[in-house]
Order: C-alpha cells, then sequence, then structure tokens
C-alpha cells in the first residue's frame, strides 16, 4: 500500500516535469535549431506514452486494493497540447533535413514526385499552422518562415520534374548543353545548387518540351519492354503423337494472338517520331516477331502434310514402291523428329524461335513435302487407271 502511494507521488512530479517541459515549446522561434527540438519531441511523445502506461498501472492496483481511482485526465490534456507543436517541429525538421540534399546532393539522384510530393504537403501543413497558433507569435512565426522557405523553393519543381523524368537519356542531356551554351553531364557531381547558377530556370519552356520528347520516348521504351516480357514465361505445347516417338505442335492460340497484337503495336509505333531515337531496336523487334509469324506459319503447314504423309510412309510397302518420295519424305521426317525433340526439351517460344535456320528448314521441307504429295498423287492416279 505504501508502495502505491510513493509510486502515485512519484509519477504526479514525473507529470509536472513533462508539463514543463511542454511548456517550454510555447517559446521555440529558431527554425535552425528544428532537427534538436524534433528529437525532444521524440523524447516527450514517448515520455506521454508511458505515463499513459503508468497511469493504467496505478490504476489497476487501485483497484485491487478498492481505493478512489486517480483520473490522470492531464495525460490527454497535454498530448493534445502538445500535437500540434510536436507536429510543427518534426515537420520543420524535415524540410531542414531534405532542403540541403535537394540543393547541394547529387542531382542525378534526386527523386522528383516525392520532392514535390513533401513541398506540397508541408505547405498546407504550414498555412494551417500559421492560422491554428493565431496569437502565439514564436511557433506562428516559424510556420510562417517555413511557408515563405518552401513558397520560395516551388519554382525549382518544374526543373527537377522535367530534368529527373526517367526518360531523359544522354541525347536529351547534349540537347539541353546545347542550348543553356554549358555542357551539363548528369553525374553526380550535378547539384540543383549547381543548374541555378548557371540561370538554367531560364531555359523553362525548352526544358519542359524536351521532357515531354523524353518522356513519350521512354513510354515507347517501356511498351518495348513490356512486349519482350510478355514472351519470357510463354511456352509451346509439345504433344506425344501415338506411338510415333515424336511430337506435334499444339496450343498456339496465345501465342498467335501475343504475335498478332505485338506486330500491330511495332507497326504503330515505327510510324511515330517519338520512336525514331529506338529505330534500330524497333526493327529488330518487328523482324523477329514477322520471322516468328513466319515460322509458325510454315510450321503448322508442314506439321499438316507430315500428319497425312506419316501414316502412308511408315508402311514398308509404300516404300518399296515409291522409293524417291520415300527417301524424300524420310529426309523431312528426319528434321522434324530433331526439331520436335528439340523444342520439347526446352519449350519456351524464344528458346524456340532461336533454333538456327528454324524458318529455312521448314520452308524446305514444305518443298520437299509437295514434290511427295505430287508423286503420291500421280501414284494414285496410276493405281486407279
Amino acid at each position: 500500500m505504501q508502495k502505491l502511494q510513493d509510486l502515485t507521488a512519484d509519477f504526479q512530479k514525473e507529470l509536472q516535469s513533462i508539463e514543463t517541459d511542454i511548456n517550454s515549446f510555447f517559446t521555440y522561434n529558431d527554425l535552425e535549431q528544428a532537427e534538436e527540438y524534433a528529437g525532444q519531441v521524440m523524447v516527450l511523445n514517448q515520455k506521454l506514452k508511458e505515463a499513459t502506461d503508468t497511469a493504467q498501472i496505478i490504476n489497476s492496483r487501485e483497484k485491487l486494493f478498492e481505493f478512489p481511482l486517480t483520473g490522470f485526465e492531464e495525460i490527454d490534456a497535454m498530448a493534445i497540447t502538445f500535437k500540434p507543436y510536436g507536429d510543427l517541429w518534426e515537420t520543420a525538421a524535415n524540410f531542414q533535413k531534405s532542403f540541403p540534399i535537394w540543393m547541394y546532393g547529387a542531382f542525378n539522384s534526386l527523386d522528383a514526385e516525392a520532392i514535390e510530393q513533401n513541398v506540397t504537403s508541408w505547405w498546407k501543413f504550414a498555412w494551417r499552422a500559421e492560422k491554428s497558433f493565431e496569437g502565439k507569435e514564436d511557433p506562428q512565426g516559424v510556420a510562417i518562415l517555413l511557408k515563405e522557405k518552401l513558397d520560395a523553393f516551388k519554382p525549382n519543381l518544374p526543373l527537377i520534374r522535367g530534368l529527373r523524368n526517367p526518360g531523359m537519356r544522354d541525347r536529351h542531356w547534349a540537347k539541353l548543353s546545347s542550348e543553356v551554351g554549358t555542357e551539363i553531364i548528369p553525374d553526380v557531381s550535378i547539384t540543383l545548387k549547381y543548374l541555378l547558377e548557371i540561370e538554367i530556370n531560364e531555359h523553362e519552356q525548352f526544358i519542359t518540351t524536351l521532357s515531354e520528347q523524353a518522356a513519350k520516348e521512354y513510354g515507347f521504351e517501356k511498351t518495348l519492354d513490356k512486349m519482350k516480357t510478355e514472351w519470357r514465361d510463354l511456352q509451346f505445347e509439345f504433344s506425344p503423337y501415338k506411338d510415333t516417338g515424336t511430337f506435334t505442335l499444339k496450343g498456339i492460340e496465345e501465342t498467335v494472338m501475343l504475335l498478332d497484337d505485338q506486330i500491330v503495336k511495332v507497326q504503330a509505333m515505327r510510324g511515330s517520331p517519338y520512336a525514331k531515337p529506338l529505330e534500330t531496336i524497333v526493327v529488330e523487334w518487328s523482324g523477329k516477331l514477322v520471322y516468328m509469324q513466319d515460322v509458325l506459319e510454315e510450321w503448322l503447314k508442314c506439321q499438316k502434310t507430315w500428319l497425312y504423309l506419316e501414316p502412308i510412309f511408315a508402311s514398308p510397302d509404300i516404300m518399296r514402291q515409291m522409293p524417291t518420295e520415300g527417301r524424300r519424305f524420310q529426309k523431312v521426317d528426319q528434321m522434324w523428329r530433331q526439331t520436335m525433340q528439340t523444342g520439347a526439351d526446352a519449350p519456351a517460344v524464344l528458346q524456340v524461335m532461336s533454333i538456327d535456320n528454324l524458318k529455312n528448314h521448314f520452308l524446305e521441307a514444305n518443298k520437299t513435302l509437295e514434290l511427295v504429295q505430287k508423286g503420291l498423287n500421280d501414284y494414285l492416279e496410276t493405281k486407279r487407271n
């Protein structure tokens, strides 16, 4: 019981100490000390949390001894009073820490989106704080100064947004250098401070146009990357065909649809001036897609004919009666089995399509099979007559 009374008395003293610390924030007004004050805010918030926990412990023991419960309403009151001051100095500290990084840190490491979000949210906070601290000169002065500093920085946002566009490439920086009359190499030595010193903001319209161009070109880059990614997990289905020991190609609908879709997209892309810097890559990918389309066309044509002829030339009697056609079919059959086994072992579409001379193999096979079919038709016509 005595311990409880001692604990309660010590706790009351602690609450008085917390209140004194909070009251000191009423007169803090030096923005340069923001980070130090923010550290004190963290300590005080922790003390208020611990005070809430201690109050609950004391109340639980009072309940155990059937004592009247002590209210400790002042804890919530102090937390409510302190919150605007804590928020002010935490926001001010965040700005004070960020500003040197924005101005003097490597420009090519700046996150334009995060900077814009922070400047906007901190400015809104400072504007509200200025109103809420009406009649409280010191904290209101801090809020006003913070808002002024953010206002002064805001004109730099279009510059940061434009030049930190992820689509900016060396060719764009070369154009900017030519426009400004000073070589600008986007390495770690370039800072926002330096860019402002060479009065780059005077070329804001040029930068906006250049950035828009870079963004559109970047959009094509991303589209191409996405196209290639769509093929990454796509596989052919090689299905064992009866007891022949080989396979047939099945389930190619998704592959055909993707080919058709991407060929149309790439053709449209080639007609855009923004694809010009990527022309070599676009032409290369377009050629690959058309090649794959041609391969599939010849492959399916070959498969259809092979399926028709295979059971016929599996007959020793036919092979004896048609030795020339038989040898021709066996040549195609050997290529077919080798190709299908290679594909079945590694069925990823892009890997299969990279088999050496795949298109030519099927083209030659189809020519040969035409001769075989012609010979077979002549043989059957002779038989009928």
